[in-house]
Parts: C-alpha cells; sequence; structure tokens
C-alpha cells in the first residue's frame, strides 16, 4: 500500500478476487479490438447497476492485477478504455502511453527533489 492511498492500493480483497474478478474477467474477454473497448464508467456504472460494488480505484486495482498475473493477455487501454489487444500494434500504442507516463512521473520526483533540497 502506498501512504495516504490505503483504500486504493490495498490488495485486492476476497469480493474482489472471488465476486468481482470473474465478472470482469467475462466482460473483458468479450472486448476485443480496440473498436470493442470499453470506458471504466461504463464498467462501473454496469457493475453497480447489476448490485455490485465497485469503484474507480479498485477497478483500476483489479484491471492491474489481472494484467500483472496474465489472467488476459494483451489486456490494453487508452484514453477511451479498456479492450484486448487484436494487433501487437495496439499492445505497442499502450506500452508507449505507460513509458510516457512514466517518464512523467520520474520527472516529478526529480522536481521535489530538487525542491526539497531548495526548501528544506
Amino acid at each position: 500500500m502506498l501512504p495516504g492511498f490505503c483504500k486504493e492500493t490495498a490488495p485486492l480483497n476476497d469480493y474482489e478476487r472471488e465476486v468481482l474478478l470473474p465478472v470482469i474477467v467475462r466482460g473483458l474477454l468479450k472486448r476485443v479490438g480496440k473498436s470493442s473497448r470499453v470506458s471504466s464508467t461504463r464498467i462501473i456504472d454496469g457493475m453497480n447497476a447489476a448490485h455490485y460494488r465497485l469503484d474507480g480505484p479498485r477497478l483500476r486495482k483489479i484491471i492491474n492485477h489481472i494484467r500483472s498475473n496474465d489472467i488476459i493477455v494483451g489486456l490494453v487501454s487508452d484514453g477511451k478504455g479498456y479492450y484486448v489487444a487484436s494487433t501487437a500494434s495496439e499492445i505497442d500504442e499502450c506500452i508507449e502511453s505507460l513509458q510516457g507516463r512514466i517518464a512523467s512521473q520520474q520527472a516529478i520526483i526529480r522536481a521535489l527533489q530538487r525542491q526539497r533540497q531548495i526548501k528544506f
């Protein structure tokens, strides 16, 4: 868990692992190719309408679990949603996006380290 983000970064609980995960996996497996992507809002709204309990941070944690554990091979995302890649280029685009976000966060870390030296 990350300090200040306990709920968001806590490991999956039994409900998420045993109830939500299988439902989300079944739904995402139907979303093959960029044209079939589904937004996080639509996933959350659909799950809550079906009387499951799910919010954005926990959906992202479940998605992270699916990806990290190879539960759905090629599960990617872009600014419009999640989908299973149907081409290598769809995976490459997602990798490039993730690398860009990592670089941006590393720049923020360097700036804060610099600022810490100036201020304290």
